[in-house]
């Protein structure tokens, strides 16, 4: 059995960044630019969830999610579930349409 991918991207309170774990041997967020960011208590995490969309695109915690019934979700870890809540869909049906952080209007009604 394959382990699942274990991976992060960050929010700086501006910008989205990913974690580079090609060219260093600890956990670095790099932003567009090609900025290092090194203060990892000021960012706000998302750990990838292990699923993609129909589209191939992957899915991490707070993205925003469109299911084939016209209802978008906040991609959340339900603690007492010990899994991640996708409005109760099937990933392969959903596409990822942004994130609280740069899209919060997306949830709005």
């Amino acid at each position: 059995m394959a382990q699942r991918e274990i991976k992060f991207r960050a929010w700086d309170g501006k910008q989205m960044l990913t974690m580079d774990t090609e060219r260093y041997s600890y956990p670095v967020f790099v932003c567009k630019d090609g900025y290092t960011w090194l203060n990892w208590d000021s960012l706000i995490k998302m750990q990838y969830t292990g699923l993609k969309d129909r589209n191939g695109v992957e899915i991490y915690e707070h993205d925003i999610v469109h299911g084939y019934d016209g209802l978008r979700f906040e991609v959340q870890w339900v603690e007492y579930e010990a899994s991640w809540n996708i409005g109760g869909h099937d990933a392969q049906n959903m596409d990822v349409i942004g994130n609280i952080h740069e899209n919060p209007e997306l949830l709005e009604p």
